[in-house]
């Protein structure tokens, strides 16, 4: 689903007229560049099954996402700021799903698990239990070297590296030139051209970025120094990573298992374009099996 219609969420409960019931977030990975939360493998209705509310949501990815442009409405980690806001949307609305909004778990693995700690760091209290599978802490590129990034996507696609420019950009050419400059970056590390905090990522091109605002600090020194310290943690290593990665862009979605919430009225924070902050919760109705 490609635009504005992208950015919404899921929601799997075994009652929405229960009360209390736990709720699990889950937040897809990808590199920051690809992936979606209706992949098949993210179908939360066993969760439901099993007495959770669960819920999965998509995010901007790549350049919308986080490449840093310094005259954007919001000028970096757009993709951190569509997670924050579905989670206060989930926050103000999973009750009419039965759930409890005192009891959610964050869940994610590969970016997804970079973004549970970049949500930790913020300690924007949200949420109340996090799961990592394959993330670490330690990522996070300065506004300088993701600005590299940008720069060497502008470059390829002979554009100057503006919101304008950008704006003008079909969506085709600009993933095209995304991919060949996140190609170099794996396979020709090079710190003068992409920046040191760019290469310690081992090949990602777009990450969260340290801006000292919507993400202070790297989330292994934010959780280091207090904020976050008070969520419960659980980590670990996902054993067969790219299994699911391969059927992205081949999958299809069952009718009747994936869905947004029941009413086609919820909205979250204002609309400001692609380069601005969470743009809308699509909701749509859906029977359960």
């Amino acid at each position: 689903m490609e635009g504005e219609e992208g950015l919404n969420l899921n929601v799997w409960t075994p009652d929405p007229q229960a009360t209390g019931l736990p709720v699990l977030v889950w937040i897809h990975g990808g590199g920051s560049t690809t992936g979606s939360s209706a992949v098949p493998t993210y179908d939360g209705a066993t969760f439901a099954r099993d007495g959770l509310v669960c819920v999965s949501f998509n995010y901007r990815l790549g350049v919308y996402g986080y490449g840093y442009l310094p005259d954007a409405p919001a000028p970096a980690n757009r993709g951190l700021l569509d997670q924050v806001a579905a989670l206060r949307w989930v926050r103000e609305n999973i009750a009419r799903f039965g759930g409890d909004p005192d009891n959610v778990t964050v869940a994610g693995e590969s970016a997804g698990a970079m973004s549970v700690l970049a949500l930790l760091a913020r300690d924007d209290g949200l949420f109340h239990r996090g799961i990592v599978q394959s993330g670490n802490g330690h990522i996070g590129q300065t506004p300088a070297d993701a600005g590299k990034v940008l720069k060497a996507v502008a470059d390829n696609l002979g554009i100057e590296p503006t919101l304008e420019a950008f704006t003008d950009i079909d969506v085709e050419e600009l993933l095209k030139a995304q991919a060949t400059v996140s190609s170099d970056i794996s396979q020709k590390p090079n710190n003068t051209t992409y920046g040191a905090s760019t290469m310690a990522a081992c090949g990602l091109s777009f990450m969260p970025v340290v801006d000292g605002t919507t993400l202070p600090r790297r989330p292994i020194e934010a959780i280091a120094a207090g904020p976050g310290d008070r969520v419960p943690l659980l980590m670990g290593t996902t054993t067969e990573e790219f299994r699911p990665a391969a059927q992205i862009g081949t999958y299809t979605v069952r009718p009747g298992v994936s869905a947004c919430c029941r009413s086609p009225s919820h909205t979250s924070h204002s609309c400001e374009g692609k380069w601005g902050y969470w743009l809308h919760v699509r909701c749509r109705d859906r029977h359960d099996r």
